[in-house]
């Protein structure tokens, strides 16, 4: 997919608290990469978290997303 590159990419380790957690970050500003994105009106971005946690070395490595979007300030307000 085109928005999958660098410039729309975070990716961190953290060892902290005793257990190992990675945050992998995604956004998209273009919205005709997945064109049902197009029946949102003022959508500007859309987030993608994955967040990947072992607790201890012998602990199963759990997983999950989240998304997020933002939307233009002005939409569904009225002067």
């Amino acid at each position: 997919m085109p928005w999958r590159d660098a410039d729309n990419f975070f990716d961190a380790f953290d060892n902290a608290h005793g257990r190992r957690v990675r945050r992998r970050v995604w956004t998209m500003t273009d919205g005709a990469s997945l064109p049902a994105l197009a029946k949102w009106p003022g959508l500007q971005t859309v987030i993608a978290v994955e967040t990947m946690r072992m607790a201890h070395q012998q602990a199963l490595v759990t997983s999950d997303y989240r998304a997020s979007i933002t939307a233009s300030a002005t939409f569904g307000l009225s002067a």
